[in-house]
């Protein structure tokens, strides 16, 4: 898991990036500190593949809080294979899975901590 550069244009791209991805995968979220409504400041994101690296559309992606279990929400890849959602500060899980492929891994944590984080990619494997 990486983090987005800090400053400069690529900083600014990346940001406005997972803006853009989130905004259309509906981002808005509940602060769990204030329980407040509003766009989150940071983003999520990853990609969904297969082992040749086609993207794969229509995944079910799914997005959990750790600390109390909530399931945020749960959505389907873009046609190009990401995903992405605004988040508050926190550790959270992502799941993946699409019909006819088993995916590698099939979740994984990562923790928001004032930074956009990039999750590893998922890979996708025909099911045996």
């Amino acid at each position: 898991m990486g983090r987005a550069g800090k400053g400069g244009i690529r900083g600014i791209a990346s940001v406005l990036g997972a803006l853009a991805l989130a905004a259309g995968c509906g981002g808005t979220a509940s602060d769990p500190a204030t329980g407040s409504e509003g766009v989150a400041p940071y983003g999520l994101r990853g990609r969904i593949v297969t082992t040749a690296g086609a993207p794969v559309a229509d995944a079910s992606v799914t997005l959990t809080r750790l600390a109390d279990g909530a399931v945020l929400t749960e959505m389907q890849s873009h046609p190009d294979g990401w995903f992405a959602f605004l988040v508050f500060d926190g550790r959270y899980r992502v799941d993946v899975a699409a019909p006819g492929y088993a995916i590698t891994p099939a979740g994984e944590e990562a923790t928001v901590d004032g930074w956009d984080v990039d999750m590893p990619i998922f890979v996708a494997s025909p099911a045996p």
